[in-house]
């Protein structure tokens, strides 16, 4: 793992070694992991980091309810909010001001890392090789895109940006690609 680390854009490097020593000192942390281009060793400096806060069930509320303060420890937050509007209440998507690194932090159990991922990440640190023991018991692997399910709605979603370019509605396309509008 340290070899792809060293691999990724010092940005990138640099946030994660000062995460990994603040999250190894919160005993109700049970570790952290990390997926995405990162994990793959694919990680540009346009590359966001898709993080796993694995929290121990009994702190789960506690850590819920005190996520945005767990993020603004790891640096100046320039935007964050929460997933709700991609149907993931337990990710809060931050942008630091430093470099504009956006980070996805998503807060979920053991038995929730364990059943609900859809790829294999690296494990950062961990307690008791908790994780990696769920990433063997558990092997995932990323789902081939569907082409078909693409293709199906391809054109309805051409479509439907020509007409708002055409409307001049591109603040309104712009928000709802990002997730703000429905």
């Amino acid at each position: 793992m340290e070899v792809i680390l060293k691999k990724a854009p010092a940005a990138h490097q640099k946030f994660l070694e000062n995460l990994e020593a603040v999250t190894k000192r919160d005993p109700r942390l049970l570790g952290v992991a990390i997926s995405g281009s990162i994990a793959t060793g694919q990680a540009d400096e346009q590359s966001d980091l898709d993080l796993q806060i694995v929290v121990e069930e009994k702190y789960f509320d506690e850590i819920m309810r005190e996520r945005f303060a767990f993020t603004a420890q790891f640096g100046s937050i320039a935007s964050q909010f929460t997933g709700e509007h991609v149907g993931e209440p337990r990710l809060v998507i931050v942008l630091f001001e430093e470099a504009l690194l956006h980070v996805d932090f998503k807060f979920i159990t053991l038995p929730a890392f364990a059943d609900q991922r859809v790829e294999d990440p690296l494990v950062l640190w961990e307690r008791e090789s908790l994780l990696t023991e769920q990433v063997r018991a558990n092997p995932r692997e990323y789902p081939d895109p569907q082409v078909q399910w693409i293709e199906d709605r391809f054109w309805v979603w051409i479509h439907y940006a020509a007409t708002k370019i055409k409307r001049e509605r591109l603040s309104k396309l712009l928000m709802l690609y990002l997730g703000f509008v429905r």
